[in-house]
């Protein structure tokens, strides 16, 4: 059989054939079922091929009839299974599937009724024993047999007809075979055989059910195998970027401990400059007001004598101006110092700041990613920013030596 499996097309209801002369019900319920059962026939009657040349019309039509029927039972099947795939379904539409099928059914059923005998039938028994070697003898006995037959030859006398009288002859050949036991015999093989198929046509419908729940099976676990598949690799690709983000933020972190820990210790050492020139700033103070108690009062206490005796008090007044100037002098300059560490103080505590918060924000907890490379320029340029030592203006309000020299220019003038 050339056609697989594969082409087969289930019926839309079960064809059903009963060879006459017995009990056996045959079920198709796909074409490949027909294929398969007709070219058993097929292959069975076609030594009798020779007959359909024999000058009796009857006996040729029969021979040529046997063949032409299951070889068109096939041409059927096949036209079938070739429509069907055009139309994919029995829609009453597709008028051209339904005339094919309707043909098949024409076919069986004329087998059921006699026309076409099947090598399952009671009749064909002897023909099949006559074959290959007698041709003709088995076309004769499958005509005799046929419906139509013993109208067309009629009757010899009333109630006796030719057919009767031939079938006799055939019959005596083999009277065993005519005999009420071995009919008992072929009923009960009959009933078997019927039995049979019908156990094969479940057991077939079992393997095609079971077939189809295998292959769905095999289906739904590959869709599953690959569903898995794809949830590990889009996980090995999230573990593998989690890793580079780890890694990456593993390696800023490290480069960025080094700036941190240098403004750190920039921090502290201006705190101690701070702290020394506050000493500094104040031990000056302490030292210029002592030493304006124990010089200074005596000093401008002789200029005002002085002035009161209408003398000159410049000698007195330079007397403290000069010393009074050069500590005011050391005085700003200290005083500036003390501004600019406490200015470097601040802006160095202030970078180290910015750098531990950014060390905070690099990884983001809610979206679990990190900075990106704009927040490293803004970091980077905050920390690489030129240093603010300048200042407001720290220069001491006016003070009496001001006012003094003032005085004495007016009084030059």
């Amino acid at each position: 059989m050339s056609d697989s499996a594969e082409n087969s097309v289930d019926f839309p209801d079960v064809l059903q054939l009963t060879p006459r002369g017995t009990k056996l019900v045959l079920d198709f319920r796909t074409t490949k079922q027909v294929r398969d059962w007709s070219e058993i026939q097929l292959a069975s009657w076609k030594s009798i091929e020779p007959a359909a040349a024999y000058k009796a019309t009857g006996i040729a039509q029969t021979a040529r009839q046997l063949v032409d029927t299951y070889s068109s039972i096939i041409t059927n099947c096949k036209e079938l299974e070739k429509r069907f795939v055009e139309s994919g379904s029995w829609d009453p539409k597709f008028f051209d599937l339904g005339q094919t099928l309707s043909r098949l059914r024409e076919k069986l059923n004329g087998i059921s009724q006699g026309e076409t005998e099947c090598t399952e039938g009671r009749v064909s028994a002897k023909a099949l024993a006559l074959l290959p070697d007698q041709p003709v003898a088995a076309a004769t006995w499958l005509w005799l047999n046929r419906p139509t037959t013993r109208s067309k030859l009629g009757e010899i006398v009333q109630g006796s007809s030719w057919v009767d009288v031939l079938l006799a002859m055939f019959e005596l050949r083999d009277v065993d075979s005519s005999s009420a036991e071995v009919r008992t015999v072929k009923d009960g093989i009959d009933t078997l055989r019927n039995e049979g198929q019908k156990e094969l046509v479940a057991m077939r419908v079992a393997r095609s059910s079971e077939q189809k729940y295998d292959e769905e099976f095999r289906s739904g676990r590959e869709v599953e195998r690959l569903r898995y598949e794809a949830a590990a690799l889009e996980q090995r690709g999230a573990i593998a970027e989690e890793w580079s983000n780890l890694k990456r933020l593993y390696d800023t972190d490290l480069a960025l401990r080094a700036p941190t820990t240098y403004w750190s210790a920039k921090q502290n050492r201006h705190r101690w400059f701070s702290i020394a020139y506050g000493m500094a700033f104040g031990a000056m103070i302490a030292v210029g007001l002592w030493t304006f108690a124990a010089y200074g009062v005596e000093i401008l206490s002789k200029a005002s004598d002085d002035a009161a005796k209408s003398a000159s008090i410049v000698p007195r007044l330079v007397e403290i101006g000069v010393p009074a100037f050069l500590g005011i002098w050391l005085l700003r300059i200290v005083g500036r110092m003390l501004s600019t560490h406490l200015q470097l103080l601040e802006e160095a505590g202030e970078r180290a700041t910015m750098v531990k918060t950014f060390l905070a924000l690099m990884k983001d907890e809610e979206r679990g990613s990190l900075v990106r490379d704009e927040d490293r320029i803004l970091i980077l340029s905050a920390l690489f920013r030129h240093s603010s030592t300048s200042g407001t203006d720290d220069a001491p309000p006016a003070s009496w030596f001001d006012l003094l020299m003032t005085r004495l220019k007016k009084e030059k003038g």
